[in-house]
């Protein structure tokens, strides 16, 4: 009985210790409250349906600034047309090359915010491109310099 009340309180005081050590996206907390205020301001512009429900889903505290970021700087219609999960797909793959690719630690923070996480950068169609593309060339770049990948 000792032995389940010590196991039970272990998995307990590992899984608090776990979930405190999480890491921001945007570690400048200036930047944060920029980002914030611009996100809240961008939930003003479209107060009417479910276009903020993906905040509602479990993520990361990475993940959520991401979105975070993302939704404050879409265009209207972007977050109008495409669900939330959506982005929360692209952010997670995003992130998943930056941490399985030797170079991903060395993006700066700045760019990979602001040009590896956007979904487009114009008028070109969003799709699961970034997904397929990953899954389909990461073993063929993986262990290749960032300028050979």
């Amino acid at each position: 009985m000792k032995k389940i009340f010590l196991s039970i309180g272990l998995l307990i005081l590992f899984s608090e210790t776990g979930c405190s050590k999480q890491t921001h996206f945007i570690s400048d907390s200036n930047e944060r409250a920029k980002v914030e205020k611009d996100f809240q301001a961008k939930q003003i512009a479209l107060p009417m349906g479910d276009l903020f429900a993906v905040f509602n889903e479990p993520m990361t505290l990475a993940e959520r600034e991401a979105l975070t970021f993302l939704y404050a700087y879409s265009p209207i219609g972007d977050i109008a047309d495409y669900p939330g999960e959506f982005y929360l797909k692209n952010i997670r793959s995003s992130f998943e090359a930056r941490k399985e690719m030797s170079w991903g630690k060395n993006i700066p923070e700045n760019v990979f915010r602001h040009f590896v996480l956007p979904i487009r950068v114009n008028n070109e169609n969003m799709d699961e491109s970034r997904m397929i593309f990953y899954e389909e060339l990461k073993d063929r770049v993986r262990g290749l310099s960032l300028y050979d990948a």
